[in-house]
């Protein structure tokens, strides 16, 4: 999808869905095949940062309303 739809931009985390298919598709052949199965498929994923986060620790030092002593 391309093109902003909300502002500010969101942040999100991406996730690759081809490597998704793909461990998928070996675990059903490997389960039709009577082998061993792997129980626990770990899948990365992304941190995508975009606009909607800010610096909470910078602005509350920045406007003096630290909320943490040794921020201040």
């Amino acid at each position: 999808m391309s093109g902003q739809v909300v502002y500010p931009s969101l942040t999100t985390v991406a996730f690759d869905y081809e490597l998704m298919g793909m461990k998928s598709a070996q675990y059903m052949l490997n389960l039709l095949q009577d082998e061993q199965i792997e129980t626990n498929m770990d899948m990365p994923l992304f941190f995508v940062e975009r606009e909607s986060v800010r610096n909470l620790t910078k602005d509350y030092v920045k406007e003096g309303l630290a909320p943490l002593p040794h921020l201040a």
